[in-house]
């Protein structure tokens, strides 16, 4: 019962891994020809 349990809990904790890994691999990428192009910055920061 206990190996039953581990291998279901493995499994779950798989399938949040993929879905973690997915959801970076699918959104927009954000690129920033650096010397040319400056990143936005805060007010905040000084």
């Amino acid at each position: 019962m206990l190996t039953r349990f581990l291998k279901t809990w493995s499994l779950a904790e798989l399938l949040r891994g993929l879905s973690v890994t997915g959801s970076y691999f699918f959104r927009k990428k954000f690129t920033v020809q650096y010397p040319e192009e400056k990143t936005p910055k805060s007010p905040r920061f000084r």
